[in-house]
């Protein structure tokens, strides 16, 4: 597994799938697709963002043990 994927919002995507190896490689891909939900008119939505400087790597890795 090269890379992971989370969220704390699972509402927002569609359930992923694997695709099958393209040709004679041993790499698949898998796709995450938005649901496309929009918020009502007015309704607050907060985004949070981390830092991708190696400190909010750690953080993030630490977040998840």
């Amino acid at each position: 597994m090269l890379d992971k994927i989370y969220t704390n919002i699972p509402d927002w995507y569609e359930r992923s799938v694997v695709l099958p190896n393209i040709g004679r490689s041993d790499h698949r891909a898998v796709v995450m697709a938005p649901t496309y939900k929009r918020t009502e008119y007015g309704e607050d939505v907060t985004v949070v963002v981390r830092s991708q400087d190696p400190n909010g790597k750690a953080l993030l890795a630490q977040a998840w043990r």
